[in-house]
């Protein structure tokens, strides 16, 4: 519990500050003081219907609400996009309007939690380079969409599985050191030209050949 002094420190602190000021003032305008300042200027006496910060357990959680370890429930606050667990200690504020809201997870059951991101609603990030370093990357998506001017990709080893695959490309370049290409069933092929160079040896081996 803070002493009257500390309090009364703490409420001539916020006074004289935008945003704090009262019918008083010289616009006779109310303005609300930021969660912050109020803290300050109330104390920790009126408890949570007065507005007030506390630690608090997760209990239960799914989407953007949960069940506190005292029973309350609690919706996330929107700019807490990491995703609580049952056994996290996050940050509470408890505001006027009797609601909670998680301001921040401060801790989490295990070092190795997965952490998720989550949002509501869709979620960009706008930065002038990003960049991800991983073990893994594992992408699960009903569509996936990709715009670029350049694309550079080194891989030791790459594995496609695709029911259809169809590609449009202008100019199709490859130089590789030895292409294996095994077609269980039908290989078609339309060229307006098609010219091959082979250095050495060219060998063809058919059942049937047909040339029309």
């Amino acid at each position: 519990m803070r002493t009257r002094e500390h309090q009364a420190t703490a409420s001539r602190a916020v006074q004289g500050i935008p945003g704090t000021a009262t019918a008083g003032g010289t616009d006779g305008v109310v303005e609300p003081a930021s969660i912050l300042r109020r803290v300050l200027a109330r104390g920790d006496d009126e408890g949570p219907a007065g507005g007030a910060l506390r630690e608090m357990s997760v209990s239960v959680w799914t989407g953007t609400t949960g069940v506190l370890s005292d029973g309350c429930t609690a919706r996330l606050g929107a700019s807490c996009l990491l995703r609580p667990s049952p056994g996290d200690r996050v940050l509470i504020w408890s505001g006027d309007d009797r609601r909670n809201w998680v301001l921040s997870v401060l801790l989490r059951t295990a070092d190795d939690a997965t952490a998720l991101l989550a949002t509501p609603g869709p979620l960009a990030i706008e930065a002038p380079r990003v960049g991800i370093s991983a073990g893994a990357v594992h992408i699960v998506s009903e569509d996936f969409l990709t715009s670029t001017r350049n694309r550079h990709a080194v891989e030791e080893t790459r594995t496609e599985t695709a029911r259809v695959r169809v590609a449009r490309i202008g100019t199709d370049i490859r130089r590789v050191n030895t292409a294996d290409d095994a077609i269980e069933g039908t290989f078609l092929q339309r060229a307006g030209t098609w010219i091959s160079n082979t250095a050495r040896e060219a060998r063809l081996r058919a059942r049937t050949f047909l040339f029309d």
